[in-house]
This record gives structure tokens, sequence and C-alpha cells, in this order.
């Protein structure tokens, strides 16, 4: 996560389109957001609040999907994008089950 950080910032210092470096600080506000949720789902978990884990994760992958569509930047950054898509997508899975939403077969 923190390699992605570092990202952000050197995307945004050396970024000559300020559009850019504003749709990189932005994305980077979101990121930020999203480390924010994963804290909140550990404690929702630990808690047994599933509803409240996909809440948290629910806007991870439009989040992630944004700005990897308006803010394009290393190979490496789009690749954290993309799991951080599958990462959203598989906890509010995780959370539907342990809410007992899924029958097991």
């Amino acid at each position: 996560m923190l390699h992605t950080i570092t990202l952000f910032n050197d995307l945004i210092k050396n970024a000559s389109d300020v559009d850019l470096r504003q749709r990189y600080t932005i994305c980077s506000e979101n990121y930020d957001d999203v480390l924010f949720a994963l804290t909140k789902d550990k404690d929702s978990v630990t808690a047994g609040n599933f509803n409240d884990m996909k809440f948290h994760m629910s806007g991870l992958g439009l989040i992630a999907e944004q700005c990897r569509s308006t803010a394009p930047g290393s190979f490496d950054l789009r690749k954290n994008y993309e799991y951080l898509e599958v990462v959203g997508i598989t906890l509010e899975i995780l959370a539907d089950y342990l809410a007992g939403k899924y029958i097991v077969i």
C-alpha cells in the first residue's frame, strides 16, 4: 500500500498537466478513503457487522475504475487499481456469505 502512495506522490509531482495532476490528487485522496474503509471492514468483521462490511466496500470498485480510466498512470498503478477492484468484489461477496445471504448446498 505504501508503494501505491509513493506512486501517486511521484505522479502528482511529475505531472506537467494541471488537470492530470488534479486527477492524480483526487485518486490519491480516494485511495486514502479506501484504506480507511478497509480498516473499518476489519472492525466490522470483529464485531460481526457484516452489512457494514458490505457498505464499506460497496464503492471500492467504482473508485478504482474511475481512477484507472480518468488518471492513467504507470503499469504498477493500473495493476493496483485492478487488485482493489478484485478485493472489493471479494469482500462484498464474503460479507453476504457471512451474513447468511447465501445457501451452501
